[in-house]
C-alpha cells in the first residue's frame, strides 16, 4: 500500500522566509531511525513555501482540505491567524492552529535576562545551541531599555536530535566587546556621541540575534512537538 502524502504550505514575508526554508529543510530530512519518527514521518509530507503574495494570488484556488502554516506578524498573518488556538507559548513564542490553519510567531519584545537564560536551558532539551548574547538592561523614565549589550561572534551549531545529523546555527553576529576609544572624528563629533551611537547598533544587533534564535527554535519545537498533530487534524 503506498503512503499517503500530505501537503503543506508554508506562508511567509521576506523578514521569515528564511525560517520558512528551514522548516521546509526539516521536514525533508531523513531523520527516521530504528522506528522512531522524528518530527513527521520521513517521505510523508510535501512542502512549498509561499510568499504573502503568492497566498494572496493563489488564495481562492486553495482547498479546505490543504494545511496551511503561516509564519510572523504580518498583514496576511493577522488576518488569518487571529482566532486560532494557541498550543504552545514560552519565552515570546508560540504556535498554534484551528483546522487545517496555524501560524508560527516570535513577539517583538525582548526577553528579559532571566528569561533569556531560561529559553537558552529549553533549547539545550532539544539539542539546539546558540550562542548566548548578553543583555544588560538600564532605568530610563522609569522604564527598563537595553544598555549596549554584547553581541558573541560566530554561533554554535547544535544537532537537532539523536535521530538527526540537522545543524542548527544562529547567524553570528559580530561585534567589538567596548566602547569606541580614541579618536575624535576631526574635532567634530564628541567621544560620548560616538559611543552613543555604538551603543544604540548593538543594541539593534542584540535584538535582531535573539530574535534569529527565537525564530529557530520554535521552527524546531514545533517541528518535534506539534507539526505532526496539526496534519492529522
Amino acid at each position: 500500500m503506498s503512503k499517503v502524502t500530505k501537503k503543506l504550505i508554508l506562508v511567509c514575508d521576506e523578514k521569515t522566509e528564511q525560517y520558512a526554508n528551514f522548516l521546509r529543510q526539516l521536514i525533508s530530512t531523513n531523520d527516521d531511525k530504528d522506528g522512531e519518527i522524528v518530527g513527521v514521518e520521513d517521505g510523508s509530507v510535501d512542502v512549498a513555501v509561499w510568499l504573502d503574495k503568492d497566498y494572496v494570488a493563489n488564495k481562492a484556488q486553495l482547498s479546505s482540505k490543504e494545511h496551511v502554516l503561516f509564519f510572523g506578524d504580518s498583514k496576511i498573518s493577522r488576518s488569518e491567524t487571529s482566532s486560532m488556538k494557541v498550543k504552545y507559548e514560552k519565552y515570546g513564542m508560540r504556535y498554534g492552529w484551528l483546522g487545517k490553519r496555524a501560524m508560527l510567531q516570535v513577539n517583538k519584545d525582548l526577553l528579559t535576562p532571566e528569561d533569556y537564560d531560561g529559553f537558552i536551558e529549553l533549547c539545550k532539551k532539544y539539542e539546539t545551541e546558540f550562542e548566548k548574547v548578553s543583555i544588560k538592561y538600564l532605568k530610563k523614565n522609569g522604564k527598563a531599555q537595553i544598555a549596549g549589550a554584547g553581541v558573541g561572534g560566530a554561533a554554535t551549531g547544535g544537532a537537532l536530535g539523536a535521530a538527526s545529523a540537522t545543524s542548527i546555527a544562529a547567524g553570528g553576529i559580530g561585534a567589538a566587546s567596548g566602547l569606541f576609544a580614541g579618536a575624535v572624528l576631526g574635532g567634530i563629533i564628541p567621544i560620548v556621541a560616538i559611543a552613543g551611537a555604538y551603543q544604540g547598533i548593538n543594541k539593534i544587533q542584540t535584538m535582531k540575534t535573539v530574535r534569529d534564535q527565537q525564530y529557530r527554535a520554535i521552527t524546531v519545537i514545533m517541528y518535534i512537538d506539534g507539526l505532526s498533530e496539526f496534519l492529522e487534524g
